[in-house]
């Protein structure tokens, strides 16, 4: 055999195991996208009743199982361009008659709950039933965390029982906006919803004429900002709704000349359109006059550009009732330097200077829930008529999940 034969048996050899494990590196590839999507689509299915994503990524919770051992699984999710939309996270409590499992969903910061789904339970009786009912868990939609049964927290601030409705309402959704846009192009919109003669459900928000995002999802992505404000609108206007739903009545909003209130902390925008276009909802609902039909609701279920009833800003305890909300956002601070284009009205509405009466009562309240200070507690719960520390142990559940997201998120285990 001569010398370039044996060349040419290399190089044909080589070039033969070249080809070989470039196809054995493509069909492997082609295998693994294979088995990931069959993964992803797997758990889409399992994961995207409380939060739909494009891609989930499963976090490791053994470094957390000695602080939380409560935690079963927990999932990043993913849009199609990377972008995170929240945490999946499932939970396992034990009660003294068997156990409760739930899955839920939180924004990604961790500070609002999304969704909530109790899987499993073997509480005895109808009390199975009615922890997993729509009634009860559709309180936890879009809540800030943490959060505790009002029973566990009798005296701390009012509830929104204490005060009385407008007299007149009819049940119903109910919209009203301002006939001209502001200097930036917003137009403000008020949706109130009633039930049982309540008002239960307030959405604040504005519409970008010029087809851009609404003013919250504007304000939390960073787009809309306020000047020398370390509060983002967002979060200004999720108080504003939290405070209206407490007291029920804009009258009992105190604002001053300027179309500023100093009765709802940390609100420093002018108020005057979302008190006169709640008004005209009332007014609305006095008179059986319902939003039209196919009218977009304010709040958008599934997506961070709608603001929620059920949130409330740091400062606040908000009080749910049992009613089905919208999926929210999350509010975070954003320091701006553009101009307050939030006085965007001439029209001006005058609350009671008095503004609301406090709570001073007295009492011994817990000093924590769930080892969380009770002073932090952002939302109240009602429970489950006769079916207390199931209902207990629900809110527990989600607890967990807030502390143990909040650890992950900090880098601790």
């Amino acid at each position: 055999m001569t010398r370039a034969v044996f060349r040419k048996m290399i190089a044909r050899a080589l070039t033969l195991l070249l080809v070989t494990l470039a196809f054995l590196f493509l069909m492997n590839m082609v295998t693994n996208q294979r088995l990931e999507s069959e993964k992803q689509a797997g758990l889409r299915s399992t994961l995207g009743d409380v939060l739909s994503a494009d891609r989930y990524s499963q976090i490791s919770v053994a470094p957390y199982l000695e602080k939380n051992p409560s935690i079963q699984t927990a999932y990043s999710a993913f849009d199609s361009q990377g972008k995170i939309l929240g945490y999946v996270i499932e939970v396992k409590d034990e009660t003294e008659t068997g156990e409760i499992i739930a899955k839920m969903s939180f924004s990604p910061d961790g500070g609002t709950l999304i969704y909530l789904r109790v899987l499993d339970s073997t509480e005895p009786g109808n009390e199975d039933k009615e922890i997993r009912s729509l009634d009860f868990t559709s309180q936890f939609e879009g809540i800030r965390m943490p959060a505790a049964l009002i029973a566990d927290l009798p005296e701390q601030n009012l509830t929104s029982n204490e005060y009385p409705p407008v007299t007149g309402l009819t049940d119903g959704t109910f919209r009203e906006q301002l006939d001209k846009e502001d200097e930036a192009g917003y137009k403000d919109f008020v949706e109130i919803v009633v039930k049982a003669g309540r008002i239960v459900q307030v959405t604040w928000d504005a519409t970008q004429m010029d087809g851009g995002n609404n003013r919250v999802k504007a304000s939390v992505d960073g787009e809309f900002v306020l000047a020398n404000n370390s509060v983002i609108w967002a979060e200004q206007a999720y108080a504003m709704q939290n405070r209206l739903i407490e007291v029920q009545d804009p009258a009992k909003i105190a604002i001053k000349s300027d179309g500023t209130t100093e009765v709802v902390p940390d609100v420093t925008v002018s108020v005057n359109a979302f008190l006169k276009l709640a008004n005209k909802c009332i007014e609305d609902s006095k008179n059986g006059i319902p939003a039209p039909s196919g009218t977009p609701s304010g709040t958008p279920s599934g997506t961070p550009s709608g603001s929620t009833p059920a949130e409330a800003s740091t400062d606040e305890t908000s009080t749910v009732q049992p009613t089905t909300a919208t999926t929210g956002t999350t509010a975070e601070s954003v320091a701006g330097t553009a101009a307050d284009p939030t006085k965007e009205t001439t029209d001006s509405y005058s609350g009671s200077e008095d503004g609301v009466v406090q709570n001073n009562q007295g009492g011994a309240l817990p000093d924590t829930i769930d080892g969380l200070p009770a002073s932090e507690i952002k939302t109240k719960i009602n429970e489950v008529p006769g079916a207390r520390q199931s209902s207990r142990i629900v809110v527990s559940t989600v607890n967990q999940a807030y502390i143990f997201l909040q650890e992950y998120l900090e880098g601790g285990a």
